[in-house]
């Protein structure tokens, strides 16, 4: 059975100021709510708004997980780069300095790789609390 669509026919004019139409919009931009109408219309019923709930832990997360992928893309290049340049390698003092090279840049990819590891299981442990 299809729910046949109610003609709305009739108007209500509401004055609001400025300030209380701009705290209007901002929640109807929360919500999921289509249009301004529906919006008042479900609010005046007393039907349920659902509304769009940001999860600051996450938020948190990727605020700091972002800075570290660009560190460890950084870093990952270097250790592409140093792996690259192991072929034409020739001389014992060359080799030394890329065995430097490779385990200053080995241990700044394992520091990243420990530290987003820490952080995943920081919010793991949240999410398991609520």
């Amino acid at each position: 059975m299809e729910k046949r669509k109610e003609k709305r026919n009739r108007l209500i004019k509401l004055r609001v100021s400025e300030a209380e139409l701009k705290e209007i919009h901002q929640h109807l931009g929360r919500s999921t709510n289509r249009s301004l109408s529906e919006y008042l219309r479900r609010l005046a019923l007393n039907k349920p708004v659902t509304v769009m709930v940001r999860n600051a832990s996450a938020d948190d997360f990727l605020e700091q997980m972002l800075p570290l992928q660009a560190c460890l893309e950084q870093t990952c290049n270097t250790y592409t780069r140093a792996v690259d340049r192991l072929p034409v390698l020739n001389k014992i003092p060359e080799l030394k300095g890329w065995l430097i090279l490779h385990e200053s840049t080995r241990a700044a990819l394992l520091e990243q790789v420990s530290r987003i590891e820490s952080l995943t299981l920081q919010l793991y442990e949240q999410w398991l609390r609520k």
